[in-house]
């Protein structure tokens, strides 16, 4: 019997019983339709968030380490003394450098952190007035300069836009004296205007997304003014040095940092970890942060698992009870001289036929569901994103992204089907 024929036959077997099949195919798909949303839909926030989030400074994570750790055995007395034993810079140093930083010969100023323009993403405009020092300013930075606070709570999606759009005719573009130097903003640093997570309640009060639990465990970024040195010598500190600026290339040697270095991040606590100094990110991504999502995506994957188990529970009964009633067709190619070998061929070429046609369809399907919620809600996902990430107007969101994970439980499905053979083996 030739491959051809099998796979006709294992078609004729589909085609014949179609109303049953398809039943089949919408009970499978409908359970690896909500795996596959809900990796579509998370990979896709992620990809979104750091596209963002460490736009300034070009995908790089820039921290300040001081010898001050704050913790429970670490802490300022009420005289401002140091409770605690601490380390030199040069040690701090010494473990930045080990795990993939670059220590930077620049300052952090009471106006924001100074980085020479080489650092700095091309599309940030410099070209400013002869005497201004172009500088990106934090939301909230801005937000004090007018003399404005944030609400108590964001009342509408309509307030949190205007309220937005008047920081920016009112700072961005104008410059300002501090201290004697001229400043001119010529766009925000990446960072949150007065909502300190992603939760779509954070900008509009009364959005009661079913989302707004997951969204709310993730920060929006809190990076500080970044003042812009076009010379191409860097400003010195005066004095005595009390912190170290540093800079990982990219958010995955950053994150490596996290657990093999030794400074402190005061919102996570790894166990087993030993912290020695304090550290600040400054711009760019918090490996905090990153670690909420790796965490994330494992509970995902487990209950991803748990799902794929019940639909494979399923497939396994629905295919016993497939081959028992199809008892007579059974017995039909046995008459024609097929082999059990041959007639399990055909009815794994049914099921993969069954198995394949649910793959397509749940992976069609969940396209379509998170395609289709991103564009009915692209106005919500838009405002949150500029207004967490202080972007210039309002970027399209597409809450739609690949990821491994999708192609293993894809082909998990697809290995059912011998599985499926295997059960029944004795049946055929």
């Amino acid at each position: 019997m030739r491959i051809t024929d099998i796979i006709y036959l294992g078609w004729a077997n589909l085609r014949s019983h179609f109303g049953r099949s398809l039943l089949t195919m919408g009970v499978i798909g409908t359970l690896f339709c909500l795996i596959f949303i809900a990796q579509f839909g998370f990979q896709g926030f992620e990809n979104q968030y750091f596209t963002y989030a460490g736009t300034n400074v070009n995908g790089a994570v820039i921290i300040s380490a001081n010898p001050f750790l704050i913790d429970k055995n670490h802490y300022f007395d009420i005289n401002g003394n140091y409770i605690g034993e601490t380390i030199s810079l040069a040690e701090i140093a010494q473990d930045i450098t080990a795990n993939g930083g670059i220590i930077l010969d620049t300052i952090e100023t009471d106006n924001g952190l100074i980085l020479p323009e080489s650092l700095l993403s091309d599309t940030i405009k410099t070209d400013v007035s002869t005497g201004s020092i172009p500088i990106l300013i934090n939301p909230q930075t801005a937000l004090r300069s007018i003399e404005r606070e944030c609400p108590s709570y964001a009342t509408s999606l309509t307030s949190t836009i205007k309220l937005y759009q008047d920081i920016q005719n009112q700072t961005l573009d104008k410059p300002f004296i501090k201290n004697g130097n001229t400043y001119y903003p010529v766009g925000f640093a990446t960072g949150s205007l007065c909502n300190y997570d992603l939760s779509f309640q954070s900008i509009d009060r009364n959005n009661y997304s079913i989302f707004n639990s997951l969204l709310g465990l993730f920060p929006a970024p809190d990076n500080t003014t970044i003042i812009i040195n076009q010379s191409s010598n860097p400003p010195k500190q005066e004095g005595e040095k009390t912190e170290l600026i540093a800079l990982f290339p990219d958010t995955q040697t950053a994150y490596q940092y996290l657990f093999k270095g030794h400074g402190y991040f005061s919102n996570i606590e790894l166990p087993g970890h030993e912290a020695t100094y304090g550290v600040d990110v400054l711009a760019g991504i918090s490996p905090e942060t990153i670690f909420v999502f790796r965490m994330i995506h494992f509970f995902l994957n487990i209950g991803c698992v748990v799902l794929s188990i019940v639909a494979a529970i399923i497939i396994f009964f629905t295919s016993i009870r497939l081959v028992d009633q199809n008892k007579a067709n059974i017995k039909l190619y046995h008459s024609f001289g097929a082999t059990k070998g041959q007639i399990q061929l055909i009815y794994l070429a049914y099921f993969l036929e069954l198995i394949i046609g649910a793959a397509i369809l749940s992976l069609i399907l969940a396209s379509l569901i998170t395609i289709f919620y991103s564009a009915c809600n692209q106005t919500t996902l838009s405002t949150l994103f500029m207004v967490s990430f202080g972007l210039s107007e309002p970027p399209y969101i597409m809450l739609w992204g690949a990821n491994l994970e999708i192609i293993a439980f894809t082909i998990l499905l697809l290995f059912l089907a011998p599985l499926s053979i295997l059960i029944n083996r004795k049946r055929f």
